[in-house]
């Protein structure tokens, strides 16, 4: 069997719909439409727990894409939370889903670096290679009825919610200082922002590409 149906659910299926043409993709609205017709279901910022009862549908199971070293840097917005530790790289775990948060047991890793001129956008961009890359591998495991997952290893850490608030700038700071907290600032959604006089003043950003000067 070469041909999977694979079904994707959450916020960012759209961007992965493409991404394996040689295989029958549908985008789910909601867990409820999780069903035993699918081999495989990728969860890809999904908001909420999946209980057991749907996880258990797919033949192979649920697996979920998360920006972090499982057990390290479970919860919410682990590319954010990445930058503002000053990680050096980011490490994109596949695991396969359970009814706790991030707690299952994991196939595949790798990691990309963070640049020192890296926006979120950009950050999401390299995630989506990196993670397209290792559910290619996890269908070829599949294929194959070589598939092997492991349990997580060591002591787990959580990272918080991050809110409207949170793109808030402190004023007491340098720019450079502050660079990490904008670049993680979504400039749509989540714009880094601060107050003068009780009033908010939002901030978008643009990184420009490096240009070589004559003499370099």
């Amino acid at each position: 069997m070469t041909h999977l149906k694979i079904g994707l659910l959450g916020k960012e299926a759209e961007h992965y719909k493409n991404a394996f043409p040689e295989h029958d993709i549908t985008v789910l609205d909601t867990h409820e439409q999780i069903s035993t017709d699918y081999a495989l279901v990728f969860c890809l910022s999904y908001p909420s727990i999946i209980p057991e009862t749907y996880l258990e549908r797919p033949s192979h199971g649920v697996f979920v894409n998360h920006s972090s070293d499982l057990p390290y840097g479970r919860g919410w917005a682990p590319l954010q939370w990445s930058v503002l530790a000053e990680l050096k790289d980011v490490t994109v775990t596949i695991f396969k889903a359970v009814s706790a948060c991030d707690a299952g047991p994991w196939a595949f890793k790798d990691s990309y670096p963070i640049a020192a001129h890296d926006t979120i956008a950009t950050l999401y961009d390299k995630d989506q290679v990196v993670s397209t890359a290792l559910f290619h591998k996890l269908i070829d495991a599949v294929l194959k009825g070589a598939l092997t997952v492991h349990e997580q290893v060591g002591e787990p850490t959580y990272w918080a919610r991050r809110t409207p608030e949170s793109s808030r700038l402190d004023t007491g700071k340098t720019l450079d200082e502050l660079w990490d907290h904008i670049r993680i600032c979504d400039n749509r959604d989540y714009p880094a922002f601060f107050e003068v006089n009780g009033r908010k003043v939002f901030l978008r950003y643009e990184v420009l590409p490096h240009v070589k000067k004559a003499e370099e």
